[in-house]
């Protein structure tokens, strides 16, 4: 009986806990489309994904548009200043391009939990045939 009972509870733990681990109500799981054309170029996007500065509460895409939504983690200082952009590199790393991304607010959400966009407007279908890198860079970070 007592080793019944001992199973019984370590389940229930078992069960709350996994429970407490899940999604609570209201929260939203973090959504992060495929980049385009990922089988054949390689995204360097870590300035923005993996950035000291923001978290990534989406990233969505949609035809030739990719849009961040980056939380602050801290506040924001000289990271803006230079603005973003990504470089087209072809398969010998020659830069084929640059473009900017923009950001929305104009004048950027500057503190800690404040959210803003990121948007880059990827070239039409009919350019990507020689790029084989995107590099997300600003003034401060090389992204390579």
């Amino acid at each position: 009986m007592q080793r019944l009972l001992s199973t019984v509870l370590a389940l229930s733990f078992g069960l709350a806990g996994a429970a407490q681990a899940g999604p609570r109500d209201g929260e939203k799981k973090e959504v992060r489309d495929e980049l385009p054309h990922s089988a054949e170029v390689k995204w360097v996007v870590y300035v923005l994904e993996d950035s000291p500065s923001y978290a990534v509460a989406k990233r969505e895409v949609k035809g030739n548009k990719v849009t961040w939504i980056l939380e602050n983690k801290r506040n924001l200082g000289a990271e803006i200043v230079f603005g973003y952009q990504a470089t087209l590199l072809d398969e010998d790393g020659v830069k084929i391009g640059t473009i900017g991304i923009e950001v929305e607010p104009f004048l950027m959400n500057m503190a800690k939990g404040e959210r803003n966009r990121f948007v880059l407007h990827l070239p039409q279908p009919e350019k990507w045939k020689g790029i084989r890198k995107i590099v997300i860079t600003n003034g401060l970070y090389n992204g390579d």
